[in-house]
């Protein structure tokens, strides 16, 4: 990525967590803009991605959920320490889309060194906010793919 690029995208993303959108005259949806500059630069400038996504994550008044839930998986394959620290201190309130993509990153690593860095009782309070969000069947189907993949590889016994 060009410099050029690498400031235009920088400018966009800053526009939109100060001001709630990426361009002012865009009469696009401005979180689908901003997912669109993350996954950008996720794929040629990762160092920035990674700061972007904590911003995000850190500020609950910028980004919706679905932005964030994008913003944790970048996350967890750029720095899985950061991912799993923030899952731990946001878990019991977590939206769907976000506990889907912190089921989907620790799955990711379930076979690896790093499964070792989160313990049961982190695996027991996903699953109880998993079982606290599907109360309303609405998130259930939302919820499903992700929780059957986690509930085999964490639960099962």
């Amino acid at each position: 990525m060009n410099i050029e690029k690498e400031i235009q995208i920088s400018v966009k993303l800053e526009s939109y967590i100060k001001n709630g959108f990426v361009n002012f005259d865009s009469f696009e949806n401005p979180d689908d803009e901003a997912a669109d500059c993350f996954l950008e630069l996720f794929q040629k400038k990762p160092e920035l991605c990674e700061k972007y996504c904590k911003i995000i994550l850190n500020d609950g008044n910028v980004g919706d959920k679905y932005l964030e839930s994008s913003c944790l998986s970048h996350l967890f394959d750029l720095n899985k320490e950061c991912s799993l620290l923030y899952v731990e201190k946001e878990v019991g309130g977590m939206s769907p889309p976000v506990l889907a993509a912190a089921m989907d990153g620790l799955c990711q690593y379930s076979n690896t060194p790093f499964r070792n860095e989160y313990s049961n009782n982190l695996i027991n309070k996903i699953s109880d906010r998993y079982d606290e969000i599907v109360q309303e069947d609405v998130y259930r189907g939302a919820l499903d793919n992700s929780y059957k993949l986690f509930f085999d590889i964490f639960l099962r016994k």
